[in-house]
């Protein structure tokens, strides 16, 4: 096993929401179509806080109800606390050790800029405390940051399905990329060489 902090890394802390005050951070976030687009599945629009807290009550409610399926944290810079984003592990299967990851940074001074380290601490996350086997992400084929984070952190194409996802008026493909355990361990084993 690793040794290292389950909840944080060098820049940053993995938390609950907070629900009196994420959400009037969050809510200017879905204006940026790129951020709305990883905040929910449904065609984007910018959301009211109001609707940003019933999202995440929902949620809360889903993690209660379907207990060790959902996990949600959200990320936040170490020095102030500042909300720079969330992932969330989904769909978990424990019968086959599988969950989808879900990662989004909406701060605009952060964004492009700590994704890799978000992605760590949420793979460290799913691997060392959950005992997945495998994590799967999903990404549209015009998302090229997301397809170079992943493709870094070890991930692997495992699914192109063509021309799912409209976009700047055209179609691409919807991929799904997967890591297994013991891909990400020997990765995480190379970097710290």
């Amino acid at each position: 096993m690793l040794q290292k902090l389950l909840f944080e890394s060098t820049r940053l802390r993995l938390a609950a929401i907070d629900i009196e005050k994420d959400p009037a951070v969050e809510a200017p976030w879905t204006y940026d179509l790129d951020y709305a687009r990883h905040f929910d599945i449904r065609p984007v629009r910018p959301l009211a806080v109001f609707e940003v807290e019933k999202f995440y009550k929902d949620l809360q409610e889903k993690q209660r109800e379907n207990a060790g399926s959902l996990f949600n944290f959200m990320i936040r810079l170490k020095e102030d606390d500042r909300l720079l984003g969330f992932f969330r592990i989904m769909e978990v299967q424990w019968t086959h050790g599988a969950g989808w990851l879900a990662l989004a940074i909406g701060d605009p001074e952060y964004r492009g800029k700590i994704e890799a380290e978000a992605l760590e601490l949420a793979l460290y996350y799913a691997f060392e405390e959950l005992n997945l086997f495998r994590i799967t992400v999903g990404t549209a084929g015009y998302d090229a940051a997301a397809i170079t984070h992943y493709e870094r952190a070890g991930f692997t194409l495992e699914v192109r399905q063509r021309e799912m996802i409209y976009h700047g008026n055209r179609f691409w493909d919807h991929l799904h990329y997967g890591i297994l355990r013991d891909e990400w361990y020997r990765n995480v084993v190379e970097v710290a060489k």
